[in-house]
């Protein structure tokens, strides 16, 4: 009876002690580390972020995770237009003229991509909830449809962001389509599609009771980043 005692104890020691080590390495494993450039008409963007994918489907080469981003973006001479749902109509908007302004913000975000090799992979990203601050400039104003139809406005980025599909977001949102290339085991390179949308509040209620203008842009982005310890995903031939 001790000895079976003893038995049935080690093999429960071993499995509680097993388990918890799979747990703390799924932990280490894919934390992923990158900066980002992309370039766009009339705007620039940065950003620095880090995100942990979790493994989820078809032998570890389906990933979902999470994480922050910080961004920062310059437009220069953009015009931003009444937000919706503050236009009347979808062909009556005013719109802002910038000469220059840089908009920073911070948001957690949301990530999946799928391994179609070893060395590749695609995805998707997207900045869900966060903050933009940013300081308060001068902007021409037009109006389409309000006398006086022009104006010198304070502006100031939105403070709450959040992804709300389309024109419905609030604040400052990064959306990136990617390829991810691996040259090393832990070094990779991303490029890809972004779109960038920034809103601006006036300190003034303009034409149809709005201080809210927007803009969104379509650009290209390349990314640099590294991870410590990216799982190895289970594959038939092991030569891909």
């Amino acid at each position: 009876m001790l000895f079976i005692s003893l038995f049935l104890a080690t093999k429960v020691f071993f499995a509680v002690n097993t388990n918890d080590s799979l747990k703390l390495k799924s932990w280490k494993e894919n934390h992923y580390v990158e900066m980002s450039l992309g370039m766009g008409s009339k705007i620039f963007t940065s950003s620095v972020a880090w995100h942990k994918m979790f493994n989820v489907a078809w032998k570890k080469r389906i990933k979902l995770g999470g994480g922050l981003r910080f961004n920062m973006a310059n437009v220069t001479k953009r015009m931003f237009i009444t937000a919706f749902p503050g236009r009347p109509d979808a062909g009556t908007y005013d719109s802002l003229f910038f000469d220059d302004h840089t908009i920073y913000s911070l948001n957690l975000t949301f990530h999946a991509d799928v391994s179609f090799t070893r060395w590749l992979d695609g995805g998707f990203n997207l900045d869900v909830a966060g903050v933009s601050f940013g300081e308060t400039t001068d902007a021409s104003y037009r109006s389409a449809t309000f006398l006086p139809a022009t104006s010198i406005e304070q502006v100031h980025p939105e403070l709450f962001n959040v992804f709300a599909f389309g024109n419905n977001n609030r604040g400052t949102t990064n959306t990136q389509f990617y390829l991810r290339f691996w040259p090393g085991e832990n070094f990779f390179i991303k490029a890809g599609y972004s779109l960038f949308h920034i809103t601006e509040n006036t300190v003034n209620t303009l034409n149809f009771s709005n201080n809210r203008f927007v803009t969104s842009s379509h650009m290209g982005f390349l990314s640099l980043g590294w991870t410590p310890l990216r799982t190895a995903w289970i594959a038939k031939n092991s030569k891909i």
